[in-house]
């Protein structure tokens, strides 16, 4: 079996690419799936459960304005940076840092939402996090730039926005299908040292089908090998 943080990881980098491609409804059913509360427990195998949580209601904030989702995006928020408080989980606090000030700018929160951002850079700088920060799209590399504008912009920060630079310049190979969900999940499987019998336990397939599903994975790819597909599935960036 997967250790639940691992699964926790799956979610984070599905969750993500989902966001990021407008892809809402497919973020939308994670929540209903998961179980997940905005009240519910924190501990240490699901706050990143919850920081995906988290991150689902910034971003529905950007697309409807709702009092009441406002209301739960904010309370998870504090939620969860009390928790990493607590805990000493400086990462997390970074991340959900980041997502407070997406947060406060969606709803129009300029002031406090650069003040969060520059407490996250501030704990970032000393161990100089990239991928946090480009991890959040386009929506934090405004919030960046309005940053730098407004305050004497650091080395960081300089290095930050030339990061963003050079993921948008980037180009990135073309699949010519895209993998689908069950392949997605799939992939996601084969990139660890799972079985194909394991992953069938996981996935509760049967292991013809996931065979099935691995064949038309090296198809959609153009690898023969599992070492090959997980090595242009990271160059492709799916997982």
């Amino acid at each position: 079996k997967l250790d639940p943080w691992v699964h926790t990881w799956f979610d984070d980098c599905k969750i993500r690419f989902w966001l990021l491609t407008g892809n809402f409804d497919q973020a939308d059913r994670w929540i209903e799936s998961s179980g997940l509360a905005v009240d519910g427990e924190l501990n240490f195998h699901y706050d990143l459960h919850h920081i995906n949580l988290a991150r689902v209601l910034v971003a529905r904030l950007g697309q409807v304005f709702d009092p009441v989702e406002r209301d739960k995006c904010k309370q998870l928020l504090a939620r969860l940076l009390a928790a990493t408080d607590e805990m000493g989980w400086l990462h997390h606090k970074i991340q959900v840092l980041i997502l407070q000030a997406m947060a406060l700018d969606t709803i129009h929160d300029r002031e406090g939402a650069l003040g969060a951002l520059h407490l996250a850079l501030t704990m970032a700088e000393p161990a100089r996090y990239v991928r946090t920060f480009i991890g959040e799209g386009k929506v934090l590399e405004v919030l960046l730039r309005r940053l730098a504008a407004q305050k004497a912009a650091g080395r960081y920060v300089e290095e930050l926005l030339q990061a963003f630079a050079g993921e948008s310049c980037r180009k990135l190979p073309e699949m010519a299908e895209p993998l689908s969900p069950r392949e997605v999940e799939v992939m996601d499987l084969l990139i660890t040292s799972l079985s194909v019998p394991e992953i069938a336990e996981e996935l509760i397939l049967s292991t013809n089908t996931v065979r099935t599903h691995i064949k038309n994975i090296y198809s959609k790819l153009g690898v023969h090998r599992r070492l090959d597909a997980i090595n242009k599935a990271k160059e492709l960036k799916l997982v």
